[in-house]
């Protein structure tokens, strides 16, 4: 999983093909590689699409400026009723 770091991960699997980080029930460990690294390693990447369900903002933040290496991002957004949205 593409994460804030390179110590793994924590997330629920939800079944057929949903898990989150974010979630209350049972979890896992899963590994981990930190988006920032990757991108710090390119000189150029034309599209980045992100699907971490929910985990994007933390990952985005931690990137910084070593996004200005993409050129396009496709990000899915999710929210939840009565929680601060983030986009």
């Amino acid at each position: 999983m593409v994460w804030i770091n390179v110590r793994g991960v924590d997330i629920n699997i939800e079944g057929a093909d949903g898990s989150s980080i974010y979630s209350y029930w049972e979890k896992q460990r899963v590994k981990s590689v930190r988006l920032k690294d990757l991108l710090d390693s390119e000189t150029e990447i034309d599209m980045l699409k992100m699907d971490i369900d929910v985990a994007e903002n933390d990952v985005i933040l931690d990137c910084g400026s070593s996004l200005k290496v993409v050129k396009k991002i496709f990000r899915e957004y999710h929210s939840y009723i009565n929680s601060i949205q983030k986009l």
